[in-house]
């Protein structure tokens, strides 16, 4: 079940990043967009807790603080895609994930396994090969186009 809930991830997620491109190769409006996104999210979330809802304070202000975190990345990750190529940029945003894996090995106590550390060789090896002859990140651009990746990258981190 697990592998199939990672791969709707995945492929939602390039479905994401492919609507955001093709939507910037037509319109310059990150605000629209990102309303339009966080608008149909808050109708599937009413409709599943239509009959759930109670508030609790410290979970509201959690709440908040992950709107807010989100609301970083859906931005900054608009302008990344909008200023960089689709294919590295959705790259680096997954990269997001070697952080809470390399904190749990080295604070949390989880065992560095075979697997974890093939998934780790891997996913720097693809780093590598995607960004074989992409290596110039030298016009204002591409520092701009960095910025946002990073911001995105963290934002996804601390959302996690």
């Amino acid at each position: 079940m697990f592998i199939f809930i990672y791969f709707c991830v995945i492929f939602f997620t390039v479905i994401q990043s492919a609507c955001t491109k093709l939507y910037n190769q037509k319109y310059d409006n990150s605000y629209v967009f990102n309303g339009i996104k966080s608008l149909v999210a808050l109708c599937i979330f009413a409709v599943i807790m239509i009959n759930r809802m109670s508030f609790h304070f410290p979970t509201m202000l959690y709440g908040m603080l992950y709107g807010l975190l989100l609301s970083v990345s859906m931005y900054s990750g608009y302008k990344a895609l909008y200023l960089g190529p689709m294919s590295l940029t959705s790259l680096l945003f997954s990269f997001s994930v070697l952080i809470p894996i390399i904190y749990g090995i080295l604070f949390c106590s989880e065992a560095m396994t075979v697997y974890k550390g093939a998934g780790i060789i891997f996913l720097i090896l693809t780093i590598i090969f995607v960004n074989i002859g992409n290596m110039n990140i030298s016009a204002a651009k591409d520092k701009k186009w960095m910025f946002f990746v990073l911001m995105t990258f963290l934002a996804n981190y601390l959302v996690a």
